[in-house]
């Protein structure tokens, strides 16, 4: 994504302006990264720098997350190896491919 060049739209109408490119993100000045939900998981695990940049928050021992189908990025990026992960009935693949725990709800 580009900055100020892309607005991805759900079907709810919920608009998500782009403010930084890939390239330009710092991860000094971020604490963690939550990965969207919705279809934009199936586009990002195929962009180099999206997965790029998950790999180096894991790599720094940053907090990484996601939401419903975001889990696909991550388990992509080997973020979810050996870690213990909440998930959907539609995301449970993505964890058990990704090297993760299931934690069913106590």
């Amino acid at each position: 994504l580009e900055d100020g060049r892309q607005l991805p739209t759900e079907k709810s109408g919920h608009n998500c302006y782009v403010t930084v490119a890939w390239d330009d993100v710092s991860l000094d000045d971020y604490d963690c990264i939550v990965v969207p939900g919705g279809r934009s998981p199936e586009f990002l695990v195929m962009n180099d720098k999206a997965v790029r940049l998950v790999k180096k928050f894991v790599e720094k021992g940053k907090f990484v997350a996601a939401i419903g189908m975001g889990i696909w990025l991550l388990a992509t990026t080997g973020a979810l190896k050996n870690k213990r992960c909440a998930s959907g009935s539609k995301t449970k693949v993505a964890v058990k491919v990704g090297g993760g725990q299931i934690v069913e709800s106590e």
